[in-house]
């Protein structure tokens, strides 16, 4: 990563999940798109497929999070194809755009939230709450593809059937181990 990075307590710092999108994410967007980057973070993410044209609005839901992205697509001069909204989810975005691509990080672990920042992590019971409500909304868009990552943890058969049910195609890109953990780079398309 080529890449100056601010952040706090309440930014998900890259971590190995963040380096295998980080590392395959330009595969799958390959000429100039609309990105959305749920769950932003640092916004390392937003920045590498900024590099490449492509316009990518970064939303996180600690605001903190949104001012780091924003400071770090500033200082690597990439704030002309960047905007960062502090939110939750896609609801203050529009969906109707064509030539959108959607992308995250989310929250994977299975838990329940004991404290704000858990936020960063739990995914809610199961681990794919977060995963659900992004193929709900991909599902109604005119978004071509929804890429995230999930780990081995997570209820994965669960998730599959939610994505079928929406008449859906998850296709596994890539993957790496750690441990005991496996995490996993899917792509969605209709």
């Amino acid at each position: 990563m080529d890449f100056i990075l601010y952040g706090d307590e309440y930014t998900y710092k890259p971590a190995e999940d963040t380096l295998l999108m980080y590392s395959r994410i330009i595969d799958e967007i390959i000429s100039r798109y609309n990105v959305y980057d749920v769950g932003t973070g640092s916004g390392i993410l937003a920045l590498n497929i900024a590099k490449t044209g492509s316009y990518v609005v970064g939303i996180d839901i600690f605001y903190n999070a949104v001012e780091n992205a924003y400071r770090n697509s500033f200082i690597n001069k990439l704030d002309s194809n960047t905007d960062f909204i502090a939110g939750d989810m896609l609801e203050s975005l529009r969906l109707d755009i064509g030539n959108l691509i959607i992308i995250s990080n989310p929250p994977y672990l299975p838990g329940s939230y004991q404290d704000y920042l858990d936020y960063l992590y739990i995914g809610g019971e199961g681990g794919i709450e977060y995963i659900n409500r992004l193929v709900r909304y991909f599902s109604g868009s005119k978004a071509i593809k929804l890429l995230f990552i999930v780990s081995s943890y997570s209820d994965i058969n669960r998730l599959k059937n939610v994505i079928y049910s929406y008449n859906l195609k998850m296709v596994l890109i890539d993957m790496i181990t750690l441990d005991d953990e496996s995490i996993y780079l899917y792509k969605i398309i209709k």
